[in-house]
């Protein structure tokens, strides 16, 4: 990739976990606080509801810190090391926790709750499925990079074998054949 690619996407990377930092600090407790007036019953759930969000947010950010790691190390030329497969095995990891929260929160809102309607319906099994679908594509990306080590690894000893002299050893004989 490019100098300048790498740049802004790392740009971009940064921008969105600001953007969860202001969601979490001061976006959400306003949208609580809005939600308590319109519905009063859901005063004593209030702070369960934004813990959920906030952790949902954290683990959000906790990714794109992973991936901007993975840039990181395709920038420096070693993404085909093997301490590369924890970076992408806690991405899919946090993925999957932010999922997680928003299904429980959307669950929880309209089976136990029974509050919400399509729309809160809709909403938490859209972002349930993007996110099972993200953490699915980490999963098959750890798998395809986990494939290139090895085959990074097994080029890199094949180069470094001596010229003339075969990789395998030679077959033992049985020792009723040896004469």
């Amino acid at each position: 990739m490019s100098t300048l690619l790498n740049y802004t996407v790392r740009v971009l990377l940064m921008a969105m976990i600001s953007v969860g930092l202001l969601a979490q600090t001061v976006i959400v407790p306003m949208f609580v606080s809005e939600v308590i007036l319109q519905f009063p019953q859901m005063q004593p759930r209030a702070g369960w509801y934004t813990a959920v969000i906030v952790l949902g947010i954290a683990g959000a950010q906790a990714a794109l810190v992973c991936l901007i790691a993975l840039l990181s190390r395709i920038e420096r030329g070693i993404i085909f090391h093997p301490t590369s497969l924890r970076w992408s095995t806690a991405t899919a990891a946090f993925v999957g926790l932010s999922t997680v929260c928003v299904a429980a929160l959307g669950w929880h809102l309209l089976i136990v709750s029974g509050m919400g309607g399509p729309g809160v319906a809709f909403t938490a099994l859209s972002a349930t499925l993007i996110g099972a679908s993200c953490c699915s594509l980490m999963l098959i990306g750890r798998q395809l990079l986990n494939k290139s080590i090895h085959l990074d690894q097994q080029q890199n000893m094949e180069a470094s074998w001596p010229t003339g002299l075969t990789r395998h050893p030679a077959p033992r004989l049985n020792h009723n054949q040896a004469g």
